[in-house]
């Protein structure tokens, strides 16, 4: 078993889920089986450990023609994990910083469960910049009330960093409460979307990245990196926010 792995394992990864992790790091985007063939496990005991991955939160995947591909994200979970560790992982952390550097980044990833949601908005702070703006629209609150201590804390990171957040709720009860608790919060503005306009889809966008939100009993978001799909996004949301400041 080679250094990562065991670095893994001494955070708290099960042994097929550190084997799998690296092998996911190492393959860039890969099919289960690739990825068994790497970790050199049985293919049951892979995909048992990419479906304990992106459940946490360590892993996304996506379908593309009509075969489900595997890449490894969380990265900086595994920082924050390190604690009292620091001394044995200090030489292993930059072999993932490198390793994920590398990685191809897929126009399509799909991130399951809240702790897929916490791994999206924790990557949207790393890479956004000062003076960058997160929109959003077509939201019921449900975010905030899902991982709402999260949540908190993510919008103080927010403003540490100088980002502002345009936010265009659905006009029900849950998304009034979330929108009276984030009133008066430094680089944010909220409205409510238009009468007529409510959706069940939540829609983020911050440079060329953007966040379809489904939060439902299970959360499920899809993040598309493109340029074109993001701008055309934006010209949406900046055309509901005129006509909600018209009410």
């Amino acid at each position: 078993m080679g250094e990562l792995p065991r670095a893994l394992m001494s955070i708290g990864f099960e042994k097929n889920d550190a084997l799998t992790f690296t092998a996911l790091l190492e393959l860039k985007s890969a099919t289960g089986y690739a990825v068994a063939n790497a970790a050199k496990l049985f293919r049951s005991n892979a995909y048992g450990s990419l479906q304990r991955l992106v459940k946490n939160g360590y892993a996304s995947h996506i379908t593309k023609n009509e075969r489900e591909y595997y890449q490894a994200v969380g990265v900086d979970k595994i920082r924050k994990a390190i604690g009292p560790q620091i001394a044995l992982l200090e030489k292993t952390m930059p072999l993932i910083a490198e390793l994920e550097a590398e990685k191809m980044e897929h126009d399509v990833s799909v991130y399951e469960g809240t702790d897929g949601i916490k791994t999206i908005l924790d990557r949207a702070i790393e890479l956004a910049n000062a003076g960058d703006e997160i929109v959003g629209f077509g939201e019921k609150g449900n975010l905030t009330q899902l991982i709402h201590g999260f949540m908190d804390d993510w919008h103080a990171k927010r403003i540490a960093k100088g980002i502002r957040i345009k936010r265009l709720f659905n006009r029900d009860p849950k998304s009034k409460s979330s929108v009276r608790k984030l009133s008066g919060t430094k680089l944010t503005e909220q409205r409510m979307m238009p009468e007529g306009m409510a959706s069940t889809l939540g829609v983020w966008t911050c440079n060329d990245r953007t966040i379809l939100w489904f939060i439902k009993e299970k959360p499920l978001a899809i993040v598309i990196g493109n340029a074109e799909i993001a701008k055309g996004f934006r010209k949406q949301f900046d055309f509901l926010w005129e006509l909600a400041g018209k009410k």
